[in-house]
């Protein structure tokens, strides 16, 4: 059975992602309307790094890319990634409004750029003293492929003695 938020989602992301032109995305997304309980998709830093390359590679214009904010804009639908929901609030607002921000350009699509990957975070975890000790041997990037693999994987395995 079908959420009645699904196809309303798949419109979101759609957004997001610019998957399609965004005449074929808008119109049906604003009869569903602005408003909603809860938020469906969450905006990232990812998904304006991705439209702000396309600009740059020529493959969204100037005009594009304002109605593609225009239509995140606003939306009680759209959730922004915590850690820089401010900055990602005034990302869109900036790109949805340019004559009273600062005129799209490619230098101002450059320092956008600057400001979102300057922006990034890091992770903290917190693990057993005695699971520390046994991941202490391990160079960067097997913790890494560790952490992203999961560690009960990594025990299933056999790698990791827990």
């Amino acid at each position: 059975m079908l959420n009645k938020n699904t196809p309303r989602k798949k419109l979101l992301t759609d957004l997001l992602n610019l998957a399609r032109p965004l005449n074929e995305i808008v119109p049906p997304l604003c009869a569903l309307g602005w408003d909603s309980e809860e938020e469906l998709v969450i905006f990232s830093r990812y998904h304006a790094l991705a439209i702000l390359k396309r600009f740059l590679e020529k493959k969204v214009s100037i005009e594009e890319l304002e109605e593609w904010a225009n239509a995140l804009e606003g939306r009680e639908d759209v959730g922004f990634e915590a850690e820089i929901q401010s900055l990602l609030q005034t990302f869109i607002t900036e790109l949805a409004n340019p004559l009273l921000t600062e005129p799209l350009s490619h230098e101002t699509v450059q320092a956008w750029i600057a400001r979102l990957e300057q922006k990034q975070t890091t992770l903290t975890i917190t693990i057993p003293i005695g699971l520390a000790e046994k991941l202490r041997f391990f160079d960067e990037p097997t913790l890494g492929k560790i952490l992203e693999t999961g560690l009960a994987q990594y025990h299933q395995l056999g790698r990791i003695p827990l």
